[in-house]
Order: C-alpha cells, then sequence, then structure tokens
C-alpha cells in the first residue's frame, strides 16, 4: 500500500513513471472504487488535484440519455449551463462565450477517468478539494494525471490565457511548473467565488477549516 501511494505520488512530481499504471490498479483494487477521496482525505495532493479536475471535467457524465440527440439540436432545458464552466468560458473584454468546449465535456463524460470516479460530479467538490490543497501546498512541485489535462484546456481559455500572458515577463525566465499551477489554482478558487452561492462557499470554507486531514500511515495503520 505504502509502495503503491509512494509511486502515485512521484508520477504526479516527475510527470510520468514507469509503474504509475501498476499503482492505480493496486490502489483501485485495495481501497476500491472511491480509493482517489480516501487518500484525499489522507492528505495525498495529486488525489486532491485528480478529484478537483474530475468533478470539473466530469459534469456531463449523467446526460447519457441526452447523448443520442445531436447537441445542436437539443433545448435549452434539456442541458442545463454549469456556472463554473459559463463562467470560465466568457471573455472578460468581448463577453463572448468559447461554446466549443461543451462538446469537449461530452467527451470527457464519456471517458474511463469520468467513468471511474465515484457519485455524480459537482464542481463544489472540486472547489473544497482546490481549497484544501491551497491550504497544504508545499514542498516538490506536484502536478497529478487528471490536473495536466484540466490545465491544458483552461489555458486555452480566455481566462487562462490572460492569466498566462501576465505571467510572462520580457527579459525574465518562463514561469515555473509550480507557479504556473498555484495560478491556475487561485483561477479555479475565483471561478468557485464566482459561481457558487454564497452558503455553499460559506460551507466550503467552514470545512476546510474544521476537518483536519488524516495521513498516510493512518490510512495504512487501519487497512485491513
Amino acid at each position: 500500500m505504502r509502495a503503491a501511494i509512494r509511486v502515485y505520488e512521484a508520477a504526479a512530481e516527475t510527470t510520468h513513471h514507469p509503474f504509475e499504471v501498476v499503482a492505480l490498479i493496486a490502489l483501485e483494487g485495495a481501497l476500491g472504487n472511491s480509493w482517489r477521496d480516501t487518500l484525499a482525505h489522507a492528505g495525498v495532493r495529486p488525489a486532491m488535484q485528480d478529484l478537483v479536475a474530475l468533478h470539473l471535467l466530469c459534469v456531463r457524465k449523467e446526460d447519457d440519455a441526452q447523448r443520442s440527440i445531436p447537441i445542436w439540436e437539443r433545448k435549452d432545458n434539456e442541458q442545463p449551463p454549469i456556472p463554473f464552466w459559463e463562467w470560465m468560458l466568457k471573455d472578460p473584454r468581448s463577453g463572448s462565450r468559447y461554446a466549443f468546449f461543451d462538446s469537449t465535456l461530452e467527451d470527457y463524460g464519456r471517458s474511463q477517468s469520468c467513468a471511474s470516479l465515484v457519485g455524480t460530479a459537482k464542481p463544489e467538490i472540486a472547489c473544497y478539494w482546490n481549497a484544501v490543497e491551497e491550504k497544504v501546498a508545499s514542498g516538490a512541485p506536484v502536478i497529478s494525471l487528471e490536473i495536466r489535462k484540466l490545465q491544458q484546456d483552461l489555458l486555452g481559455m480566455p481566462r487562462g490565457f490572460a492569466l498566462m500572458n501576465a505571467m510572462i515577463k520580457d527579459g525574465e525566465p518562463l514561469p515555473s511548473i509550480t507557479s504556473i499551477h498555484s495560478a491556475l489554482r487561485k483561477l479555479i478558487a475565483e471561478a468557485c467565488a464566482q459561481t457558487l452561492s454564497p452558503e455553499t462557499q460559506d460551507e466550503i470554507s467552514k470545512r476546510v477549516s474544521r476537518r483536519p486531514l488524516s495521513s498516510v500511515d493512518t490510512l495504512i495503520a487501519g487497512f485491513k
């Protein structure tokens, strides 16, 4: 168990690890389908990042009944807008909306990653784990497999593109992986603040402040 967790963490620190897939299979076999949730509560940062990405990218996972209908033929009430993505896809300067990403979200909903997510994908869960990771982030850069996918998409959107432009300065080194991820984590937090109800934001803040994380040692000690 400890070795599998360490390989999972190492893969997020080094971009790729030859035994990453083996570790994922071992963790799911040992801890069940909700292994990411279990590891996140034990303080494992890649698991927190995976949950952030999956709960944002898999929001169309439950739309099976709608997938047989071409997206351009659906009525507005058949696929309600997702506030998080409505805010993220809007160009703050022109006001235009990048509608192409709707089909991308549908593709993600069909992916194996989304099939492995336990329960319904909810942006508020992503906002919670994003806030937790912000609180505990330290040490070596950690970029999980699923958060890499999310970062690639965010950087191609108006708000992400503007963020990167602001970080790149003439005559200065390019921003580090750590600084880019930290900036994108703050962008996600801003989206959460703009799209979640005040009551939900307050509840997330309370949970982040009052719920201490466990540890890998505690997880392993209780594993049978």
